[in-house]
């Protein structure tokens, strides 16, 4: 949301803002904004107040934190209690015996002079229907049998009263004598924040007027806010952190030169320890140097020694043409900075200050050494951030593809001619025959604009080898599998000793495990299947076999004859 409106004409308060559950445009859930505020000089969650019985918004507050005069005319707010009339700003006058003495302020806290409290109430009602309410006996603090309902009415009392009207059609409030004296009223259970104990006035025949009065509890949250200075603060919705979560905030109070990590090497280490088949950057700078890095760091998970394989799906920058992928053009698409070369793509682009520098793009070039890369395309798509339509990078393909792929649990599922959602491409990017062969030569995945999404021509690895175990992402993903399943599926023979029937075991396990991957449908078929002692290391134990992966369907050549038959 908008930046320091909250609380301003035609926009939520806080509360309102939190506590929101509708969905964009009718409301703000899972929304985030930022406001401004006194700086917090003092925090704690063990505030007592203790209401001055000569006055309604008068009390004394106390906690394990030291006060001293220097706290006179800050601010105290009480961020959450029970009552509600304990909710709010309050202005504290005196300070006595590590106790401040404070009047509530309604929120008039003046930032300008850090002195001027105009307001002497509590914050008001706000208008609610079906409250549950129970009449209290001061006396006993307990129910008054009889006299509680769930239909209450809030209304508001003009504006900076602290006042409001509840009125009930299942209890008579008429009928309680002494009302205004001995008894007090509880509003339960109120998502508006109404809760808390008031007191009542003019009682009529079902309805009765509350006046918020400080209530004596403990347990508060609360902040001490200095008006000289000013800050600026995050307010989320609630939806982003539900009840029982909690949201990691990491604080940085030094120069941040040090904690960026250009090439996202920091952010790829702990990825190392992670089972995972598909890793997908995002990145919104150094975009190329950290599909490279991360690139490397695929390749370097998927050896032998660490056994943690897995693929990148990586995509098209912004002003990528297919020219630029096939390598028949470089292109100038990112900032790289003032380097020798040319500078800009034209004279028109030196002069006008433009760095940019051009660059060799090339799938090929670039990722065209490996299968553990697939390059969507096109250049860019249209995705809908809140009420805005919003043109993003290409590489987020990359995001949807994954997630289809991940939801799909038949992993020999090609991912050509699957149709992904969620956004949109645009008809110029809808290309010709002979464009989309050569993508597909250069080991591009490109989708064609539909309804809703775009439909993928040909679900490629960047591989350049032209072997097609090589090229189809999903045998890519079996042959992962099948290592993943055999690894796992022998992992219980190390540190066993060996016997005379060891070859013989793990043989049959070897089969087992083929033949549950053959009915997976991972595989088709398999043979040469070889367990033997190794000929150097006597403790190890060498098993081979031939595979045949379940190989998708591609092409149909439909061949017809016309003539006389």
């Amino acid at each position: 949301m908008d930046y320091y409106v909250l609380g301003t004409a035609g926009q939520p308060n806080e509360h309102q803002f939190i506590s929101n559950n509708n969905q964009a445009p009718a409301g703000w859930s899972y929304f985030y904004t930022v406001q401004q505020s006194f700086e917090d000089l003092v925090s704690g969650y063990d505030g007592y107040i203790a209401h001055d019985p000569a006055f309604v918004n008068k009390g004394v507050f106390s906690s394990s934190a030291n006060f001293d005069s220097t706290y006179v005319d800050m601010g105290l707010k009480i961020i959450d209690a029970t009552n509600g009339a304990n909710i709010g700003l309050f202005h504290i006058t005196g300070v006595s015996n590590n106790k401040l003495y404070v009047t509530a302020d309604g929120g008039s806290f003046d930032a300008t002079s850090g002195t001027s409290y105009t307001d002497t109430w509590l914050s008001d009602f706000i208008y609610e229907t079906s409250a549950t309410f129970e009449v209290i006996s001061i006396a006993t603090g307990l129910p008054l049998d009889g006299y509680s309902g769930t239909d209450g009415i809030l209304t508001t009392v003009g504006s900076h009263t602290g006042q409001a009207t509840l009125t009930s059609t299942s209890v008579d409030f008429n009928t309680i004598p002494s009302i205004g004296t001995l008894y007090k009223l509880q509003i339960n259970g109120s998502t508006l924040g109404n809760n808390g104990l008031y007191d009542i006035s003019s009682p009529v025949s079902h309805g009765i007027t509350l006046t918020k009065t400080i209530v004596d509890e403990s347990n508060l949250r609360y902040e001490i806010l200095d008006a000289d200075a000013v800050s600026n603060y995050i307010v989320v919705n609630k939806n982003v952190v539900p009840a029982g979560y909690g949201l990691r905030i990491t604080l940085i109070n030094t120069k941040d030169a040090s904690f960026y990590d250009a090439g996202w090497l920091n952010a790829l280490a702990p990825l190392e320890t992670v089972e995972c088949d598909i890793v997908v950057p995002l990145p919104k700078q150094t975009i190329s140097i950290i599909f490279q890095n991360v690139l490397s760091h695929c390749l370097s998970m998927s050896n032998i020694k660490n056994k943690k394989e897995r693929l990148m799906f990586a995509g098209a920058i912004s002003g990528l043409t297919p020219d630029n992928l096939t390598g028949a053009q470089p292109a100038a698409v990112e900032d790289l900075g003032v380097l020798e070369g040319i500078q800009g793509e034209t004279i028109t682009d030196v002069l006008s200050g433009n760095i940019e520098d051009l660059a060799n793009y090339s799938v090929p070039d670039a990722f065209g050494g490996t299968f553990r890369c697939v390059y969507f395309y096109p250049d860019q798509i249209i995705v809908q951030a809140g009420t805005d339509n919003v043109l993003i990078d290409g590489f987020y393909l990359s995001a949807a593809a994954a997630g289809y792929v991940s939801a799909d649990i038949r992993i020999e599922n090609p991912l050509t001619n699957k149709v992904l959602s969620g956004f949109t491409i645009l008809r110029n990017k809808q290309f010709s025959t002979a464009t989309l062969e050569s993508l597909a030569q250069a080991g591009v995945t490109t989708l064609q604009p539909v309804s809703g999404g775009g439909r993928v021509v040909w679900g490629l690895t960047t591989s350049q080898s032209g072997y097609v175990e090589e090229q189809e992402i999903s045998v890519v993903f079996i042959r992962d599998k099948v290592a993943k399943t055999l690894r796992s599926g022998f992992q219980g023979f190390v540190g066993r000793p060996e016997s005379i029937d060891t070859g013989t075991v793990l043989a049959t396990r070897a089969v087992i495990l083929l033949n549950s991957l053959v009915s997976q449908g991972l595989i088709t078929a398999f043979k040469d299947l070889s367990v033997k002692r190794d000929d150097v290391d006597p403790t190890q134990w060498d098993i081979s076999v031939r595979v045949q992966p379940t190989y998708p369907v591609n092409f149909v050549y439909i061949k017809i004859e016309i003539g006389q038959l």
